[in-house]
């Protein structure tokens, strides 16, 4: 709008350059300056009242006060100037002549105390305005860019008109062509640069959609995933008791007859066999009910980089052991975060034994990068590997999404490290990395205290 009204300024200004000045520089014709001078004059303030009593009838009290008086005003005016303009023109021993001091100046001042007195009054009209701020009109500016159009437009049809005027004299016509012309390029390079800022505006307003339909995609994906696990967690809960009595059963009574010296060593071997598999079977039940139990997470003020020393202590064996290369990055200066230490620390746990069981058994290779940061009060942990990646890391937290084999992992781990992190007010992900292995970036709050 502020290019528009630009655009609109220099139009005037040309117009003003186009009909007056020629006829006092150029060629000089007193009749034509002053007849039109006074046309200029008299467009001028009928458009200003046309815009002012435009305003009026759209705006809504107390902007609509302030316009109707500010059209009172202009109208006052108007009349008072454009009477003295042409009472100029007026041979001086006329009768109706203007000279300072006569009965033109009367009007002319009223309507200047006129305007002191609206200067006066406005602040206290205003003072009934919301406190959101005020509205007004309808929809400012909304024809601008229509008007700039037309200005561009016109000024080749006046150069044109200073062609096609026979009877114009030639040093006037050679005038306003160069007059046009000057223009119109100061007209171009402002439209040129509304373009560009408008591409920039379009191409910012692009960017912001993108993100904001990114971000109700992950929104989504998390809604999805929530419906999920309270789905599996209901079903564990309704199911988890009636499948613990009989199994307390079988592993018990194995155990009493593997206890048995009469039984013989095939039959033991067997009733063995029944022990591991329900104690498997127990373990894994475990898991559901931890899954589907419902956690009171503590609010500790916790240090993010001593709970992973603990998580990294409680693995050393493995990390240590010469073939797996371990690299740990914490940021300096972490902010404190609100949390169960326990719950955490077994989150981290899990990702690094992930890590860990993807990589035994690569040749190339094996190393684990454990690094932290910082961004807009959040702490952002990252587990990084070597391995072969993920192939589906959009499913990696559903409820038994799993790519180990059989026997080797119930697929609930990352579930209930979604479901904790959750809980924390944070989010988890998985992705791969471009030269190669996954990376699980968990996101949790700062807390307020340091």
């Amino acid at each position: 709008a502020a290019l528009d009204t630009f655009i609109m300024a220099m139009w005037w200004i040309f117009i003003y350059l186009y009909s007056v000045i020629p006829w006092q520089f150029i060629t000089l014709d007193l009749q034509r300056y002053s007849a039109n001078f006074n046309i200029l004059y008299l467009v001028e303030q009928l458009t200003l009242l046309s815009i002012l009593l435009f305003f009026w009838l759209q705006s809504q009290e107390p902007w609509s006060r302030v316009y109707k008086y500010l059209f009172y005003g202009q109208a006052f005016y108007s009349i008072a100037s454009f009477t003295i303009s042409v009472a100029t023109d007026l041979p001086n021993n006329s009768f109706f002549s203007y000279y300072s001091g006569s009965l033109y100046d009367v009007p002319y001042n009223l309507s200047l105390l006129y305007w002191l007195w609206v200067a006066v009054q406005v602040p206290g009209w205003l003072k009934s305005l919301p406190e959101e701020g005020p509205k007004p009109t309808v929809s400012p500016f909304r024809w601008s860019t229509v008007v700039a159009a037309l200005v561009l437009l016109s000024v080749p049809g006046m150069a044109l008109l200073a062609l096609a005027s026979p009877l114009l004299p030639e040093s006037v016509r050679q005038y306003r062509l160069l007059l046009s012309a000057v223009i119109e390029i100061f007209l171009i390079i402002a439209l040129v640069l509304k373009l560009t800022l408008l591409n920039r505006d379009l191409f910012r307003l692009f960017r912001r959609t993108e993100d904001t339909l990114e971000n109700l995609r992950q929104v989504q994906g998390q809604l999805l995933h929530a419906e999920k696990l309270a789905a599996v967690s209901r079903l564990v809960a309704g199911t988890i008791h009636e499948i613990n009595n009989p199994l307390t059963a079988i592993h018990g009574y194995s155990e009493l007859i593997t206890a048995d010296p009469l039984i013989s060593g095939e039959t033991r071997s067997y009733v063995e066999k029944i022990r591991k598999s329900s104690r498997r079977v127990k373990l894994i039940v475990q898991d559901l009910a931890t899954f589907g139990r419902p956690t009171n997470v503590r609010k500790d003020l916790l240090d993010v980089g001593q709970l992973l020393e603990r998580a990294i202590a409680h693995r050393s064996p493995v990390l240590n052991n010469g073939t797996m290369r371990t690299s740990i990055n914490l940021s300096p200066g972490l902010p404190t975060i609100t949390g169960d230490e326990a719950h955490l620390v077994q989150v981290f746990l899990h990702i690094i034994d992930n890590a860990i069981f993807v990589m035994k058994n690569q040749e190339k290779q094996k190393e684990l990068t454990i690094s932290t940061t910082t961004s807009e009060h959040q702490v952002v942990i990252r587990f990084s590997d070597t391995g072969p990646g993920v192939s589906q890391p959009d499913h990696v937290f559903d409820p038994f999404y799993t790519n180990k084999d059989p026997g080797e992992g119930t697929g609930l781990g990352l579930s209930v490290a979604y479901g904790v992190i959750r809980e924390h007010g944070g989010r988890i992900r998985c992705f791969n990395r471009p030269e190669g292995g996954a990376t699980f970036e968990i996101t949790l709050p700062a807390s307020s205290s340091r």
